[in-house]
């Protein structure tokens, strides 16, 4: 997969404009089951989880299962599992479409960390928000840091 490809892909399919890709743990309780979970892991800035047992929407901070999720939003699980995997393929941790069709795809975000960074596709290099640095690679494609 190419980066073009993934932003076509992103900037046709209209119901998803942001993705976190999250990550995976897991832990002992008390009982001594394994229980796992799942953290940063967000459609469309709603937290989601891939485990059935987490879904708690009435929590103080919301999580979905995520196939209820897509469900309710009319959101293809089958598209959110492709991009998932093409940002996997591409080692990016997620995206984020706004209004005026910027694509950010994140290459770099850590938690305890007040930075990201980001590859941008704005074709006219103008707008490109609450960055701190710049550097245009081509074609309307940056380099941003954001803090």
């Amino acid at each position: 997969m190419r980066i073009e490809a993934l932003a076509d892909k992103i900037t046709g399919y209209k119901k998803i404009h942001s993705l976190a890709m999250g990550s995976d743990g897991k832990y002992t309780d008390d009982d001594g089951r394994t229980v796992q979970y799942d953290s940063y892991r967000f459609i469309n800035g709603t937290l989601i989880t891939h485990y059935p047992q987490a879904h708690n929407p009435d929590a103080y901070q919301p999580e979905w299962f995520v196939d209820i999720y897509c469900q309710q939003n009319q959101i293809s699980k089958q598209m959110y599992l492709e991009l998932r995997a093409d940002l996997e393929r591409l080692n990016l941790y997620g995206f984020y479409l706004d209004e005026n069709g910027e694509l950010s795809l994140t290459l770099w975000q850590r938690g305890g960390v007040p930075w990201i960074i980001e590859l941008v596709h704005a074709p006219d290099g103008a707008g490109i928000s609450g960055s701190s640095e710049i550097e245009k690679l081509f074609f309307g494609w940056y380099i941003v840091t954001r803090a």
